[in-house]
């Protein structure tokens, strides 16, 4: 799972994540979109079991354990925009399936995420990527217009 977080104007970390959608469509059979601003949880597991064909369950925790199981099972890429609270949905890495978070904060994300923090420019946004070997306050910015090569890697 990779996490897109930054306060940019706009629809900047969206347009990443299609940028990244597009650039990596060949590596996965299908592309689940599903906006998540301003939603309550139920209605985000509601909409991706209906679009992943997952038969409702007893719970809403069971119902999230058989989506990402269904992530897991198939090589898919499900982006989750602008989610705001706890992610809906997760995929383990040793699965087929992968998972790309759009969110304003990157307070709550997962350990076993990558975070990929977007910092607003002059003119363009930068996306600042942890190396595994450095400490999270010192981070590499790159221009956006790369993304899609530096999330190449991710999965």
């Amino acid at each position: 799972m990779a996490v897109l977080a930054g306060d940019t104007r706009g629809y900047e970390r969206s347009r990443l994540a299609q940028e990244f959608a597009h650039a990596a469509a060949r590596h996965f059979r299908e592309t689940i979109w599903v906006g998540c601003r301003n939603r309550a949880m139920h209605s985000i597991v509601g909409e991706l079991a209906w679009r992943l064909g997952c038969s409702s369950a007893d719970s809403e925790a069971a119902l999230r354990d058989r989506i990402g199981r269904v992530i897991e099972e198939h090589r898919l890429l499900l982006i989750l925009d602008d989610v705001s609270g706890e992610i809906p949905a997760a995929a383990t890495p040793e699965g087929r399936g992968s998972v790309l978070v759009t969110r304003v904060d990157s307070d709550s994300v997962p350990r076993d995420a990558r975070l990929v923090e977007i910092q607003s420019g002059v003119g363009h946004s930068q996306l600042v990527i942890p190396s595994a070997e450095q400490d999270c306050n010192c981070c590499e910015p790159l221009p956006s217009a790369v993304a899609t090569t530096v999330l190449s890697n991710w999965r």
